[in-house]
């Protein structure tokens, strides 16, 4: 039985140059629908606790560095190419040092509007996707 294994790599650069990389996700997101509240009624009556009917959503696109340095952005619903932009604007803005940043094949990441902006930026950022290679790793 041979068990496939994805080996994920980025173009080589040398450790002078890569003083800092950014590694980034933006999988994260939590539903706040959780209500906690006290109720009261009088002996006989059932307790109302009244809860809103619509959920609210967050999600958060985080950024961690290979020194242990966390930058991230905390936004409503979903994630769309404006709104990687504007965290790519924010994730430059700090930052004296070229940013390497390795990011996974989601959609936005390969938006015409994030290809323009990286051309615009390259002396500030240099994107990175990771190519899956497939290697076939027989037991022992």
């Amino acid at each position: 039985v041979s068990h496939a294994i994805d080996i994920f790599f980025f173009k080589q650069k040398t450790a002078y140059e890569i003083k800092e990389c950014d590694w980034s996700s933006d999988v994260c997101s939590s539903d706040l629908n959780t209500n906690y509240q006290k109720t009261y009624a009088p002996k006989g009556k059932t307790p109302i606790a009244k809860i809103p009917a619509r959920k609210t959503s967050y999600s958060m696109v985080s950024s961690l560095t290979n020194q242990g340095k966390l930058r991230y952005m905390v936004y409503k619903g979903g994630m769309n190419a404006l709104l990687f932009k504007v965290f790519l604007q924010r994730l430059t803005k700090d930052t004296d040092q070229k940013i390497f940043l390795i990011l996974d094949n989601l959609k936005v990441h390969h938006a015409k509007i994030i290809q323009q902006w990286q051309k615009e930026h390259s002396e500030q950022i240099e994107i990175f996707f990771p190519t899956s290679l497939r290697t076939t790793v027989q037991p022992r």
